[in-house]
């Protein structure tokens, strides 16, 4: 009897269809329902009429009790009868199918001519969750090898492909069974960004070459709802069916382990330091173990305590005096679960002397020097977080010892500057420096005629802004803007300036940031010999506007232009999330080749880069460094690599979502009685009729002991009280 699976069953209103059986050869044990007929007719007892004188008055009621007596005898003889023809359901596997809709395809047995197939399994990280000894992987691949074994489904002159995610573009529709056999047994999670949708867009490609007129789809996948988020491919109309083919399970025994973010901003040297991490709980209690190791030697276990189903903690890990440089942190989760994917998590912190910035100002407690200094170095900072370290300056007492290692150099408000300190000023943004000029009430275009030489502009008067004036950058793939493309950052343009310093016409080698609304550059900057001179046009002082009132913008601002000028760039980190490859821009290097490093036993691969960009391998979890050969030899970024935190969600997508997302008629959604193939095992949606044969089964051993009991007794043959020849 073929078997038929509709893809839209709901387990609480199930329209029952045909008769499915597991074992179907086991029917001619129903021939056993004969046995007790036959016991019964060979065993009955035939008692000799004797009419006796005084008997005769008890001969109508004898009569009456002799019927009443056969009818027991029958309904014992149905009560064994049924109980063999249970029996046998029970082996048989009895079951019930789910009614065919006639706008879904089913899962047919028998297909009366060859089919073109594409067998597509997932093999993300989540199919590696293990269940009764064994990967959903290795169910799905069992189960595909099973289908692809049946002749009944895949006729001769059938033609089959093998489509995977961790394979893209490799395989081909063929009637060669040894190299699907061979390509789905090598088959291990792998860590990719391919779900369903890449998977059907492929198997729909290849169909378009197929020979054969019906055209199926087979997808095994564990049905998890994260990889069914995105648009699917559209069918081709001469698709015959989807059968997405649910290889996973409701079971959920995975912890939870997050990807820990980077200290922002970098640690201190030799200051204390922690970085978090989230922890969450399957269907079950846990009490988990975190390890945390720098460099590869351990540093830290720390137990996460009990952790009731479904529960989530943070929990914070010590990165304590750690030297200056770039340090490789993995996270690891003890004892492993049923995913070793998410079970161990790798991130680089960067670790740095908080860079020197030197203020100058005429009085360091005047409105905008003390404004800049809470902005640059806060006072509610934690030492190990503090990323500048201010020094505090007068003009009559600036230096070349005072500019030699600084990073960056802040005019706050300055009037009082010499012609003699300018030389110094030069000196210092040739060799690379950054100078930063912030206006306020002292401000007027002769304090800072002295400097016009390298400034961007000429200073013309302090004026009164047009009402509701603000600035208008729209640039922010600019370095020092990029925070601001992040729209839960206060914007820099929503801020209102009452006062600015209008400029002159801007040098040759001048550029503006960002402009007033009215088109008056804000921001201008100029590069001079290896260093920047950057000149805002309004200040965070009070009467000139709201960035110290609302400084936000300002200190974003300030914080991320002060920190491109350190040794140790947050360009030279990244994070990636599992993937075939990821493009990025590798600083420093325009063309050439650059050497990837990775893993224990340290493995090297030559990449090219080719207009400042290079594709760097992220298809497997850990560290990597990217490095310019030899002579050069010297490091230009590192990276971590992760599985995604989505692939460690097992929430799986219900079938009507799934089905809803394809064209009506098109899909159907299989699931397996058993994910481990057996003797018995088989497809089926609908109705499981074993509990209920089982307990039907049960119920009829009762009831027949009892009744043989009663009937046996009444004919003779028990001889617990009385003369049984007066029994009949």
């Amino acid at each position: 009897m073929p078997m038929v699976v509709d893809g839209i069953i709901s387990p609480m209103a199930v329209t029952l269809g045909p008769i499915t059986l597991a074992a179907p050869a086991l029917a001619w044990g129903l021939i056993g329902a004969a046995v007790p007929v036959l016991i019964h007719l060979l065993i009955r007892r035939r008692p000799r009429l004797q009419v006796l004188p005084t008997t005769r008055l008890l001969l109508a009621y004898a009569a009456a009790d002799l019927r009443a007596q056969r009818l027991r005898y029958l309904i014992l003889m149905a009560c064994r009868v049924l109980l063999v023809v249970l029996l046998v359901g029970l082996l048989m596997r009895l079951g019930c199918g789910a009614a065919v809709n006639s706008d879904r395809p089913v899962w047919h047995a028998a297909p009366d001519r060859p089919v073109s197939a594409v067998i597509c399994v997932d093999d993300s990280a989540s199919m590696g969750y293990r269940s009764r000894g064994q990967t959903r992987l290795r169910h799905a691949v069992d189960w595909a090898l099973e289908l692809l074994r049946d002749r009944r489904r895949f006729p001769q002159g059938s033609e089959v492909a093998v489509v995977t995610g961790s394979s893209a573009g490799r395989t081909g529709l063929s009637r060669d069974a040894g190299t699907r056999d061979r390509r789905l047994a090598g088959l291990r999670p792998a860590f990719h960004d391919r779900g369903p949708a890449a998977l059907l867009r492929e198997a729909y490609g290849l169909l378009a070459n197929g020979r054969n007129q019906l055209k199926e789809v087979y997808l095994l996948t564990d049905l998890a709802e994260h990889a069914w988020q995105g648009p699917l491919p559209t069918p081709p109309d001469n698709l015959s069916a989807v059968f997405v083919m649910d290889a996973g399970g409701d079971e959920n025994d995975n912890l939870f382990l997050g990807i820990p973010d980077s200290p922002e901003p970098p640690l201190a040297v030799d200051a204390p330091g922690e970085i978090s991490v989230t922890v969450r709980a399957g269907d079950q209690p846990a009490e988990p173990v975190l390890e945390l190791a720098i460099d590869g030697s351990l540093r830290e276990r720390k137990s996460v305590g009990p952790l009731a189903p479904r529960e989530e903690r943070q929990v914070s890990l010590s990165l304590s005096r750690l030297p200056e440089g770039n340090h490789a942190v993995s996270v690891s989760l003890l004892p492993g679960d049923a995913l070793a994917a998410d079970n161990q998590r790798f991130v680089w912190v960067e670790v740095r002397a908080a860079m020197p910035v030197v203020l100058v100002a005429d009085d360091p407690d005047e409105e905008v020097p003390r404004l800049l200094a809470a902005m640059i170095e806060p006072g509610a900072m934690k030492p190990g977080w503090r990323a500048f370290q201010l020094r505090r300056c007068r003009p009559s007492a600036l230096s070349l010892e005072v500019c030699r290692d600084a990073g960056a150099i802040v005019l706050a408000d300055v009037a009082g500057l010499e012609e003699s300190n300018w030389p110094i000023l030069i000196d210092y943004v040739s060799a690379g420096g950054l100078l930063l000029i912030v206006p306020g009430p002292r401000t007027t275009p002769a304090a800072l005629s002295a400097g016009r030489s390298i400034l961007p502009a000429e200073v013309v008067r302090v004026a009164d802004c047009p009402q509701g004036l603000t600035l208008a950058a729209a640039d922010f793939s600019h370095p020092w803007l990029e925070p601001f493309a992040d729209v839960g950052i206060d914007s820099i343009n929503d801020r209102a300036v009452f006062r600015r310093v209008e400029l002159g016409p801007a040098s040759s080698e001048a550029v503006t940031v960002a402009p007033f609304a009215d088109g008056r550059p804000a921001i201008l900057a100029r590069r001079h010999g290896r260093g920047q001179i950057v000149f805002l046009a309004f200040s965070p002082a009070r009467q000139w506007g709201a960035f110290g009132s609302q400084a936000a913008p300002m200190i974003v601002f300030l914080r991320h232009l002060l920190s491109s000028r350190t040794p140790f760039t947050r360009e030279r980190l990244a994070s990636f999330v599992a993937r075939t490859a990821e493009t990025r821009g590798i600083p420093g290097v325009d063309s050439g080749v650059v050497s990837v490093e990775h893993g224990e036993p340290r493995q090297e691969l030559r990449i090219p880069v080719r207009g400042g960009l290079a594709e760097l391998p992220t298809g497997e979890p850990g560290f990597f460094r990217v490095m310019i050969p030899p002579p050069e030899g010297r490091t230009v970024l590192v990276y971590g690599v992760n599985v995604a935190e989505t692939e460690s969600d097992l929430r799986r997508a219900p079938e009507n979502a799934i089905l809803s997302r394809f064209p009506s008629g098109k899909a159907a959604v299989v699931r397996r009685r058993n994910a481990e193939p057996g003797p018995f095992s088989g497809l089926s949606d609908g109705v499981d009729w074993m509990p209920i044969l089982g307990l039907a089964l049960l119920g009829l051993l009762v009831i027949e002991t009892l009744f043989a009991n009663r009937v046996y007794g009444l004919w003779g043959i028990s001889f617990s009280r009385g003369d049984p020849r007066f029994r009949g």
